[in-house]
């Protein structure tokens, strides 16, 4: 059985959720971080390429404690599909998996 933790994508909240997990025979941990252009500027007040440092930075943070490691963009239904795509795009550098939250669907038309 593999136990997942998700945390904030912050050093502190990613080092709990080890904490959490890390006795687990399969462990997982789950990192997330605000990515809609609303979220960036009120919530977080950074910008698009802060986010996507950040979220490179977290998830490498998080591999240096544990192997199976997932991303996902909060908020991303109004996020354009060209900076999903660079998400991707770290998640495969990075060997990580790129989550979506149950019953979100990309705002964009799915192929076929």
């Amino acid at each position: 059985m593999r136990i997942a933790g998700l945390s904030r994508a912050n050093k502190k909240d990613i080092e709990r959720c080890y904490d959490a997990v890390r006795h687990a025979q399969l462990s997982r941990i789950h990192t997330f971080l605000a990515s809609s252009d609303i979220h960036l500027e009120h919530k977080l007040g950074i910008s698009r390429a802060e986010c996507v440092s950040i979220s490179s930075e977290m998830v490498a943070f998080a591999k240096t404690m544990c192997d199976d490691i997932e991303f996902s963009p909060e908020d991303v239904r109004p996020m354009a599909p060209p900076w999903l795509g660079l998400g991707l795009g770290l998640g495969l550098g990075f060997g990580f998996g790129l989550g979506f939250g149950r019953g979100r669907t990309p705002p964009w038309p799915r192929p076929g």
